[in-house]
């Protein structure tokens, strides 16, 4: 059954205006992904909600904050709460795991992504990466849009590197649906003025 996870009160008015993290227990303030980073973010989810959805696949959320390690005895050194840019949880989890209108989505997501931007660390990325697959995120996608290249993690040792022509594929965490990285920056940066007819 779903639990209601609320951040403590002590931490209400510090972090009221920050957008954070919890990692091993500590609040992190992180920054929102910048105008372009965003736009991609929007496009990738609206391309995978459009996939999902209709065939009731599942979820796809945007800046949403998962609960990737639960905290006993209200222990809050070993909350683990992350952020990713885009996320994914399956059908089978949506019944037990309803989303609740609190800080975090009690739930570990099927799929995360992240956005590399030029203000992220090396070793930031690779942090997340050792708690998504801890925590048994099944698959993570970390897009460099400035390289316009994308890493598909199946796991700490095992990643794929596409370039931006390259047809990425989301099995086995989503049979059947495929992308190119080319595709999603045309629709940013290629806006027809006029709509298709």
């Amino acid at each position: 059954m779903t639990t209601a996870l609320e951040i403590p009160d002590r931490f209400r008015n510090v972090l009221d205006e920050d957008f954070f993290e919890v990692v091993d227990g500590e609040f992190r303030a992180i920054e929102r992904l910048l105008a372009y980073d965003s736009v991609l973010a929007s496009e990738l989810a609206f391309r995978l909600g459009n996939f999902v959805r209709p065939n009731r696949l599942g979820m796809v959320a945007i800046e949403t904050m998962f609960v990737l390690r639960e905290s006993p005895l209200l222990l809050l050194l070993l909350l683990l709460l992350r952020r990713p840019d885009i996320a994914l949880v399956l059908q089978k989890k949506l019944k037990e795991y309803h989303v609740l209108n609190t800080s975090a989505w009690d739930v570990v997501p099927d799929l995360a992504v992240e956005i590399v931007s030029p203000t992220n660390f090396a070793d930031e990325i690779d942090t997340k990466l050792v708690d998504y697959f801890a925590a048994g995120v099944g698959q993570v996608w970390v897009i460099y849009p400035e390289t316009r290249r994308l890493y598909v993690h199946e796991s700490l040792q095992v990643a794929r590197g596409y370039s931006e022509d390259d047809l990425i594929n989301a099995a086995p965490v989503l049979p059947g649906f495929t992308f190119r990285l080319a595709d999603l920056f045309d629709a940013i940066e290629n806006v027809d003025d006029e709509p298709a007819e």
